[in-house]
């Protein structure tokens, strides 16, 4: 998995802030910009998608497709939609009810910050408890953030499990927080770094035509 990961002091970007987007219940989003290249597991990528169930995805393949609600322990490959993943929270909640999620790309180059917030999103089968949480993704460094201000537990709905970590492309890598791989927990202003140990993604480098012959 080639991360760290340690707790830091909550500390997120304000969770109105940023373009809104809507969604219906267990659907991905259109393909969106990051804003600047970030390295994820050994490869670069330029845009994501954000799930209505908390977390992103880098697969292009996901836009307005169906978003698994149900999470699994990862790394598996069961459920494809969960896959190229970073989940500051998978789980069951339903933005078609109320809250909001929004995006933005802060800062300069080569220092900006990917903010993705989940505010105040009702859980499926238990609207009247709230979900607010973030994921923060930075340029360079490649550093990925989560900030949860509030997670509760809807027991009635998928026993109340959820996933914290990121997920590879194949199902068989993944990086979760200690005791919060597809398991119940609560969290209130909890923030955790991941952070990347191996060598960083190569440059795209320019290629110059001179000569061929056989």
């Amino acid at each position: 998995g080639c991360y760290n990961v340690s707790s830091i002091p909550y500390a997120p970007v304000a969770y109105t802030a940023g373009t809104p987007v809507v969604f219906p219940d267990d659907q991905f989003s259109s393909v969106l910009p990051i804003g600047f290249s970030f390295c994820f597991m050994g490869t670069q990528y330029n845009n994501f998608l954000i799930s209505s169930n908390g977390f992103i995805t880098f697969d292009p393949g996901c836009a307005g497709e169906f978003s698994e609600y149900d999470p699994v322990a990862i790394p598996s490959a069961i459920e494809p939609s969960a896959l190229l993943a970073v989940m500051p929270t998978w789980q069951d909640i339903d933005p078609s009810v109320g809250g909001s999620i929004r995006y933005s790309t802060l800062g300069l180059a080569p220092n900006r910050r990917l903010v993705v917030s989940f505010n105040q999103i009702p859980y499926f089968d238990c609207n009247s408890i709230l979900y607010t949480g973030q994921l923060i993704l930075y340029e360079t460094s490649n550093i990925i953030e989560f900030n949860v201000q509030d997670k509760p537990v809807c027991s009635s709905w998928v026993g109340g499990r959820a996933v914290q970590g990121i997920h590879d492309y194949t199902g068989t890598v993944a990086v979760t927080t200690a005791g919060r791989n597809n398991s119940v927990f609560t969290l209130t202003n909890d923030a955790q770094r991941y952070s990347p140990t191996c060598a960083p993604c190569n440059p795209l480098l320019s290629v110059n035509y001179l000569d061929f012959s056989a």
